[in-house]
């Protein structure tokens, strides 16, 4: 969180993770932090700890500039009100130290919030940001904005004795009614919903030794039947072990179990349409270097055409969206911090970088070695990776502007333990690409619990798009709670406009 609030692009840019070769622990005195400052040429070392007991958290940090000069601020505060002193810290430090001007401090997402807006809200339960242009017509969802109830423009199920890692929502049985497919550990159900509930129809059980990682639906054969596409692992994780699941007959059918790939769904331009793309384990790092299209030849799938990505990317963690500036498509990919990196087509040079972290989660992956999409930290005993959550490319508002939907998991816990995944609440947003930056067009109100996974499909029956999101509950602030699982639905005025391409594109991926 600090490292955003003090980057000063063309003055003051964060070390590359893992170039300094000296832990926070290991500097016990200001000569030392300074000879580290100039043995790595810096212009400002901060370091410091951070206590966090309960509801309380203090936080000792020391900052050191090249002349030798020597700060301590400390935080004695609970939890809630961590974040807005670090924001001061911050501040003080921009002005004190760096020497910033105020106008500077200001990130690009900010800018885009404070922008004043006459917009009418597509959903009541939808915030829009300030400086988003007049909506057309009717809005989307009226949950969007200044609501009182937060319940108001959204639907909620019932709770689930779960805790979901995925979900995909729609006809996945060629019968005209939506299901929605919750992914647990190693099993698949699939559920209707009926007067605001959940009904099961069928469950599928992967066996304990597998662990899945992720699941998307289109269909591959197109015979009306949606494959239900899962990525998975055995629980040493030395074999990939993805399958693909029919429903038919309110019945889980294996179509095909054992592949060797890591399976997910991205929309590929200049169509946008779902293409299945794979990637093998590789055999030095975790990860093979290339990602694929995944074609069926003899009755089997292979890897086809290798994919121009740049070397952060690995199956799970990137998608693409047109550019509304007219400058053909974008390719945005979810870090190993959880923020966003937007490229130019195949370019390796980054355009930009979120401030803020997206596409989080709990899943995760253990390691030997670095994978793509991930610069692992040298002293991290168990190395993880968390697999992104999807990313979908849209146009909600039909404007010809294409958005960015994605998930943010928020907590204050996760700012300063990486491996801390059990946020307490969440938001969707709708970004947009403004040649320069995505910025937030609308959000949903605040959600309790974390997302767990989202897609875009007409589960009310009236013709248009619907928000589906899969919400795992809070387990408390020492995680011993048994947590749940339940689906929020945001109806969404949009003309269900390309319902089957979204819906069928469940890719994973500010």
């Amino acid at each position: 969180m600090l490292t955003s609030r003090l980057t000063w692009p063309d003055h003051l840019i964060p070390v590359e993770e893992g170039g300094l070769k000296v832990s926070s622990a290991e500097i016990k005195s200001t000569e030392q932090a300074l000879q580290v400052v100039q043995d790595h040429n810096l212009d400002v070392l901060l370091w410091g700890d951070l206590t966090i007991v309960e509801e309380n958290a203090n936080l000792d940090l020391h900052v050191v500039d090249s002349q030798g000069t020597a700060q301590t601020k400390s935080i004695q505060t609970t939890m809630p009100k961590l974040l807005p002193e670090l924001e001061n810290v911050a501040a003080d430090i921009n002005q004190q130290v760096i020497q910033r001007p105020a106008e500077a401090t200001q990130t690009q997402e900010q800018q885009g919030d404070n922008r004043k807006s006459g917009r009418q809200p597509l959903n009541p339960s939808l915030e829009y940001a300030q400086g988003q242009g007049q909506a057309q017509g009717q809005g989307i969802n009226p949950q969007f904005r200044y609501q009182e109830d937060a319940n108001t423009g959204r639907i909620r199920s019932q709770r689930l004795p779960m805790k979901a890692i995925g979900m995909v929502a729609g006809d996945a049985d060629n019968n005209e009614k939506e299901e929605i497919i919750l992914l647990k550990d190693s099993e698949v159900f699939a559920y209707r919903y009926d007067n605001r509930r959940l009904r099961q129809v069928a469950s599928y059980d992967a066996g304990k030794r597998i662990k899945c990682l992720n699941i998307n639906m289109l269909d591959m054969n197109r015979d009306g039947y949606k494959e239900i596409v899962v990525s998975a692992i055995q629980n040493n994780y030395e074999r990939v072990q993805s399958f693909i699941l029919n429903l038919k007959d309110d019945t889980f059918v294996v179509q095909e179990d054992s592949i060797d790939l890591f399976l997910n769904v991205v929309q590929e331009p200049p169509t946008y349409s779902p293409v299945l793309v794979g990637q093998k384990k590789g055999s030095q790092s975790f990860f093979d270097r290339k990602v694929h299209v995944v074609v069926r030849s003899g009755g089997e799938l292979q890897l086809g055409r290798a994919l121009g990505l740049p070397f952060v990317a690995n199956a799970f963690n990137f998608n693409y969206m047109p550019d509304s500036q007219g400058q053909g498509h974008l390719l945005i990919i979810a870090d190993n911090r959880d923020h966003l990196r937007v490229y130019r087509a195949q370019g390796e040079d980054v355009l930009y970088v979120t401030d803020k972290e997206y596409a989080n989660t709990g899943t995760y992956v253990e390691m030997s070695d670095a994978v793509p999409g991930l610069e692992m930290h040298y002293e991290d005993p168990k190395k993880m990776y968390y697999i992104p959550a999807r990313l979908i490319s849209c146009d909600l508002d039909r404007n010809n502007r294409h958005e960015l939907l994605v998930n943010r998991n928020i907590s204050t816990a996760a700012e300063f333990f990486p491996r801390y995944r059990t946020y307490p609440q969440s938001e969707m947003h709708n970004l947009i690409w403004d040649g320069i930056g995505l910025n937030v067009n609308w959000k949903t109100a605040l959600i309790k619990g974390m997302i767990a996974d989202f897609g875009l499909v007409d589960m009310t029956g009236d013709g248009e798009r619907d928000l589906v999101v899969a919400v795992n509950t809070h387990p408390g602030m020492v995680g011993m709670g048994k947590q749940q699982t339940y689906v929020l639905i945001y109806p969404l005025n949009d003309g269900g406009q390309n319902i089957e391409n979204i819906n069928e594109n469940s890719g994973q991926s500010q």
